[in-house]
């Protein structure tokens, strides 16, 4: 889909297939680590369209997947045409958001023990 480096210019939504999202160690692509596996109903990319930042990480798709694309401009113009909408949507990014920082940081916990 996407290589860590990478403008970001949208965000997806599974409705199909999966995809993981991977990243480098040590800040090279030969050690790489899977950091998630997302499925139908999930989204990705969505920290590019809220940071304005380039791609945090690769997204390599691993089956016949089938996504719908958000340009960033296309959200920007959702929450002036669709204020409702959008705010639903944020909501949805932030308690999604929150729970992949508590596995995160459950994470990092396991690797102190």
């Amino acid at each position: 889909m996407f290589s860590e480096g990478d403008p970001g210019d949208g965000m997806y939504f599974v409705l199909s297939g999966y995809v993981s999202v991977i990243t480098g160690l040590n800040g090279t692509e030969q050690r790489a680590r899977r950091l998630a596996t997302f499925a139908k109903g999930v989204f990705f990319g969505d920290m590019a369209v809220l940071e304005g930042l380039p791609r945090s990480a690769t997204v390599r798709v691993e089956t016949d997947t089938t996504v719908f694309f958000m340009s960033k401009a296309g959200f920007v113009r959702l929450t002036t045409e669709e204020p409702a909408v959008a705010t639903q949507m944020l909501l949805g990014m932030a308690r999604e958001l929150s729970y992949r920082l508590r596995t995160t940081t459950a994470e990092v916990r396991a690797l102190e023990d």
